[in-house]
């Protein structure tokens, strides 16, 4: 049987969704129930809902479509874009 890896997959914690509403620059969440915008300046802004890309979500989805193994990561804004200020 042939293993199925999702090499470019994606997750939005909700502890990092909080993380950048600390942030009064950039990249930022502005939280509005459950939507939030990302902010990162001019180079992107999107909305997403609360959920959309979380872990408990993310395995559904990969059982649902038979995927074994997936490479995740932050959607954009990366923790590497963090503000020194906010640890």
């Amino acid at each position: 049987m042939m293993t199925i890896v999702d090499c470019q997959s994606h997750v939005f914690p909700g502890e990092y969704i909080e993380f950048l509403a600390r942030n009064p620059g950039y990249p930022r969440a502005l939280i509005d129930g459950d939507e939030f915008v990302i902010q990162w300046g001019d180079v992107q802004r999107f909305k997403l809902k609360k959920g959309t890309y979380s872990i408990e979500r993310k395995l559904g989805d990969m059982d649902q479509a038979g995927i074994e193994y997936a490479l995740l990561s932050t959607n954009m804004p990366g923790p590497c874009s963090r503000p020194e200020a906010l640890g």
